[in-house]
C-alpha cells in the first residue's frame, strides 16, 4: 500500500497551513492595535473584516474555518481564550490574547 491514513498530528498540521496569511497579518494587526498593558481582546468582526480587506474578497467568500488560528498563536507563546456570544447576547464574539 502506497498511501497511509493521516496521522492526527499531520492533519492538525495541515489544517492550521490552510489558513490564509493575510488572516494572521490581520490579527496580528489588531493585536497591535488593542494592545493594553499585558493583553489584547480583538472582536472577531474586525478581525474578518480586516483580512477581507487585505485578501480582496467579499465577506461571502470568507471561509469560518481561517478563525481557527489559536493553536498558531499559543505555538508563538500566547495565551488564547475565545469569547463566543451565544445567538441570545448582542455583543460580539472576541479573542484575547495575552502573555504567557
Amino acid at each position: 500500500m502506497a498511501v497511509t491514513p493521516i496521522t492526527p498530528t499531520e492533519v492538525a498540521h495541515q489544517y492550521l497551513e490552510n489558513i490564509p496569511d493575510m488572516v494572521i497579518e490581520a490579527v496580528n494587526t489588531l493585536i497591535v492595535k488593542n494592545w493594553k498593558h499585558t493583553r489584547a481582546t480583538v472582536k472577531q468582526s474586525d478581525i474578518v473584516e480586516l483580512a477581507e480587506t487585505l485578501m480582496g474578497i467579499e465577506h461571502k467568500e470568507f471561509n469560518n474555518n481561517w478563525l481557527d488560528f489559536e493553536d498558531l498563536f499559543r505555538r508563538s507563546g500566547w495565551v488564547v481564550v475565545y469569547d463566543k456570544a451565544h445567538y441570545t447576547d448582542s455583543y460580539d464574539s472576541s479573542f484575547t490574547f495575552a502573555k504567557k
